[in-house]
């Protein structure tokens, strides 16, 4: 366990020195040597160092001047002569309100899609026939929808008829062979019985011929009546393939039309059609008044601009975005002090920046006093730097 520690020791001390050569100084000495390339790639690493500082403390600067500006902007607006401060103040109060009636405009706007609102701009003479259109057709489909599915419960319960009434054939059949078997078993049975008894009982015989027969006649009759009856599901199951079949072929051209005016004018139906028409008309006299307010908003913006510009600021162009400073005081005590948090901020960077610049100068000018080694491009860096510092 100690072994291991000694060398993870090591390697970090190791690692540790490799991360410090990178921003101490390197020695400038081998053995009793001096390495004068080591001294030249320090100086101008830190040379390269004070140039971005500086250009850090510059840009820092500007921007510390741009916010002052801005401060002396608000000042100016705060001692403005009361008439032109309640001029400005009604200015700004405007644009307020006519900011405030535009998103709402906007906002209605946007309730249709700028795709939709383009489509029916561009078909807006024939939208009221194509709705009422659409609207028939659709009534039409779903009439002759309805008219199918009731032709094709007729069909099958005709079919279901007709099967009924041949299941029912087979059987008056089977009891018209079942009559004609006893007929015949009853005239063995009597001549049977005749043969044995030598005696013919005719009134018998006549009343189970009678009976026989009308049995007989009463199967037959239903038998031709069911015959009818098949050709008559027959017929009405071939009328109503035919006059489906008829329905079908309007069905499908009505079906086509309505599926072409979806494709056409971006909607699933009628009513959702009527809907965004409805809604295309009103966008039309919300983007009419739009209209009119952005352009009394930029007159009023105008105007406020050029009356602050009458005050020599150095920023008029920003005031109309903050229209709500000019109204309310509050606000305009908001804006200030988010202005001089900011400024505090970056004068604390400036004065970093400019102590940066100080003990990196000292160390380049230090250093190459002490090796007697000085280029050109330090020269015009320590130059330059010289010139901020005073």
């Amino acid at each position: 366990m100690g072994l291991f520690s000694f060398f993870r020791r090591r390697k970090e001390e190791k690692k540790l020195e490799e991360v410090v050569s990178k921003y101490e100084p390197e020695s400038f000495f081998t053995g009793n040597k001096r390495d004068e390339a080591a001294i030249k790639r320090y100086l101008l690493q830190q040379c390269e160092t004070l140039a971005n500082v500086s250009t850090d403390y510059m840009n820092a600067k500007d921007e510390y001047e741009v916010i002052t500006s801005y401060l002396n902007d608000i000042q100016t607006i705060e001692n403005m002569d009361e008439a032109d401060r309640m001029k400005l103040s009604d200015v700004a109060g405007n644009i307020m309100n006519l900011e405030e009636n535009t998103k709402y405009l906007q906002d209605k706007v946007k309730r249709l899609p700028d795709s939709q609102y383009a489509m029916l701009d561009s078909n807006k003479d024939e939208m009221p026939k194509a709705i009422s259109r659409l609207k028939e057709n659709e009534n039409s489909r779903d009439i002759m929808k309805k008219d199918m599915d009731y032709l094709e419960g007729e069909k099958l319960e005709w079919s279901y008829e007709k099967s009924l009434i041949k299941d029912e054939q087979k059987k008056l059949k089977t009891a018209c062979i079942v009559i004609l078997v006893m007929e015949a078993m009853l005239m063995i049975g009597f001549l049977a019985f005749f043969m044995v008894e030598e005696t013919m009982i005719y009134n018998i015989i006549v009343i189970v011929m009678l009976v026989i027969a009308l049995l007989l006649l009463l199967v037959l009759i239903r038998i031709m009546n069911n015959s009818r009856d098949i050709k008559q599901c027959l017929v009405n199951y071939n009328k109503a393939v035919s006059v489906q079949n008829t329905i079908k072929i309007r069905f499908i051209n009505v079906a086509n039309a309505c599926d072409y005016a979806y494709e056409k004018y971006h909607c699933r139906n009628a009513r959702e059609l009527s809907r965004d028409w409805e809604l295309y008309l009103e966008t039309v006299k919300e983007r009419e008044k739009l209209a009119n307010a952005n352009d009394d908003l930029s007159y009023y913006k105008k105007s406020l601009i050029s009356l602050l510009r009458t005050y020599r600021l150095y920023d008029a162009q920003i005031w109309p975005n903050q229209a709500a400073a000019l109204v309310d005081k509050k606000e305009m005590v908001e804006v200030k002090h988010a202005l001089l948090e900011r400024r505090t901020k970056i004068r604390n960077r400036m004065e970093k920046a400019y102590q940066d610049m100080r003990d990196t100068k000292d160390i380049v000018t230090r250093t190459s006093g002490e090796h007697h080694i000085f280029t050109p491009e330090m020269q015009g860096i320590l130059d330059s730097v010289e010139k901020i510092l005073k």
